[in-house]
């Protein structure tokens, strides 16, 4: 990625925007072509590239780039013109007196492992045991496909022994309106429909449930329904530990976090471990990965040297891959943070995928195949498309390199020779 820059701006078609994005510069001249109007490009702030950039030589070239991002965002067929190893498509455009010839190619893999992703989040990640506590979600819906989706309904369904009722009002988001109750748990119906826009824009819908039950793990099933296209669910369950051990938490981060999609790329983690109460010892920790993603062997450092075991085909759509370290137990001391890093390494297509880790300490009476601590469910990376485009004009040639995510497309380089 040049100039360093994260080309990611998202929002739903239902608040859909064009023009200035962050610290960007919207190029100028617009393009009227077959009575349609191509839309704003926007160009990464930066000194060099901006100066580059206003040194080109024609109008022509601009033109000819925003008329071809304007296909890739809008003209549903343009994306199987492309073809090819790496895909690729030339067509030439005429228009007045502008006469180009387009090459446009991708080194993306053009369709996504999941049209709709879903990742659910909670603020609270354990409960006090037999303790009716308030415990708040969200579900974000990302559209990962190169047209808009409809989304239907959301259900959500509580699932183990607990007691659980909904929080009246705690609706934001797709509707404010409580949801109506089903067998086992409640659900929301939208008309008209909630549009969610296409490469990687997404949505968020909220609430609450008051929820209690002893010593265990609970989690809640989730679907939402897409116009013409079924329904998805949750690639894993968040879960809430109701547990009698305080004082454990753990965060994880990844890096880099955003990625060209159907690019190979090393993506380093880091779990952090902490306790704020009594001294314990760690018996194991899981990190849960897209199945995309392959643990690099020898990368682990920090409480253990050692690879982990990989289950691959877990969580409900049976697409996330589950790295288990298990030990015979290092103390996690009040106050002293224990630290586990390793490397995955995949090319993805393009979409949002999320990541889980969890940590277990003995003395924790809940069923072994459970935990005492979790992060919770995270967008641990995000992977867009990449486009380089080729203009042919006047003895010239424009090139460009071009991010279009969540319905934003982001110039970061062009220059004209």
């Amino acid at each position: 990625m040049r100039n360093g820059l994260k080309p990611i701006t998202r929002y739903a078609t239902q608040r859909r925007q064009r023009g200035v994005v962050g610290l960007t510069l919207a190029i100028i001249a617009m393009l009227s072509v077959s009575a349609f109007v191509v839309p704003m490009l926007i160009r990464a702030n930066n000194a060099s590239r901006l100066d580059q950039a206003g040194a080109l030589r024609t109008e022509a070239g601009r033109s000819a780039i925003e008329h071809a991002v304007w296909r890739l965002q809008e003209d549903s067929g343009f994306f199987g013109t492309l073809a090819g190893s790496p895909p690729s498509t030339l067509y030439q455009l005429n228009e007045g007196s502008l006469s180009a010839d387009v090459t446009v190619a991708t080194s993306s893999y053009s369709s996504p492992a999941n049209d709709i992703e879903l990742v659910v989040t909670t603020n609270t990640p354990t409960i006090p045991i037999n303790t009716e506590t308030q415990v708040d979600f969200t579900i974000r819906v990302f559209n990962n496909t190169t047209a808009a989706q409809q989304i239907s309904y959301i259900e959500i369904s509580p699932q183990g022994s607990v007691t659980t009722s909904f929080v009246s009002g705690s609706s934001s988001g797709f509707d404010t309106d409580n949801p109506s109750s089903i067998s086992g748990g409640w659900r929301w119906n939208f008309w008209p429909y909630i549009e969610i826009g296409p490469f990687g824009a997404s949505d968020t819908h909220s609430f609450s449930l008051d929820m209690q039950g002893g010593q265990n793990v609970y989690w809640l099933d989730v679907e939402v329904g897409v116009s013409g296209s079924g329904s998805v669910q949750v690639p894993f369950e968040p879960g809430v530990k109701a547990t009698g051990i305080s004082g454990l938490s753990m965060t994880s981060a990844t890096v880099p976090s955003v990625a060209e999609a159907g690019v190979t790329t090393t993506f380093d983690t880091q779990i952090v471990l902490h306790n704020q109460g009594s001294n314990r010892d760690v018996t194991r920790i899981r990190h849960m990965i897209p199945s995309s993603l392959s643990y690099v062997s020898g990368s682990s450092f920090g409480v253990t040297s050692n690879n982990p075991t990989i289950s691959s085909g877990t969580g409900p759509r049976g697409d996330m891959t589950t790295l288990t370290w298990n030990f015979g137990g290092f103390e996690l001391a009040t106050g002293v943070p224990q630290e586990l890093s390793f490397k995955v390494a995949g090319s993805p297509a393009p979409g949002e995928y999320p990541s889980k880790s969890t940590f277990r300490v003995s003395g924790d009476g809940a069923p072994s195949a459970e935990y005492s601590a979790s992060t919770g469910i995270q967008t641990a990376i995000t992977t867009s498309r990449k486009f380089d485009l080729s203009i042919d004009h006047d003895d010239l040639q424009t090139n460009a390199e071009v991010w279009i995510y969540s319905d934003t497309p982001v110039v970061t380089w062009i220059d004209e020779q």
